[in-house]
């Protein structure tokens, strides 16, 4: 298991004013490690206040996109194997997931790069990643 901090896009904000700011770079992600032989599924676990965003993997190149608002102390659950986002274990909320962008990913065996970029949150907003290292 492993826990994600959420994290600003950065970029420049329109109409741009003198002086620049240049935003916030944006830094790299949580690593998490698999450590078996085997892919894993993981499920995902967004704890708000935040609209839930983009989770990625970056080893891998695949995201989840879901702009499900997740409230303060509420919890969203997506599960990668079974292909679920379910908030506050009750509520379906696959119908917030953009299906032309989003692509169900795996922890591959070894290194992971996780990052969390939330469409809005504050800083409690995380995700939590959970897992069972995998062996073929």
């Amino acid at each position: 298991t492993g826990v994600a901090s959420a994290q600003t896009p950065g970029g420049l904000v329109w109409p741009v004013v003198w002086p620049v700011d240049w935003g916030v770079a944006v830094g790299a992600g949580t690593v998490m490690v698999n450590a078996g032989d085997a892919d894993v599924w993981p499920i995902l676990t967004v704890t708000g206040p935040c609209v839930a965003g983009q989770l990625e993997n970056v080893t891998t190149g695949e995201s989840i996109y879901i702009t499900t608002s997740v409230a303060g102390g509420q919890t969203l659950v997506i599960d990668n194997r079974a292909r679920t986002a379910v908030l506050g274990g009750v509520t379906n909320a696959y119908r917030d997931v953009d299906r032309s962008r989003t692509s169900w990913w795996r922890l591959v065996a070894g290194v992971n790069e996780i990052r969390f970029r939330p469409y809005s949150f504050s800083g409690a907003a995380q995700l939590s990643v959970s897992w069972r290292d995998g062996w073929k």
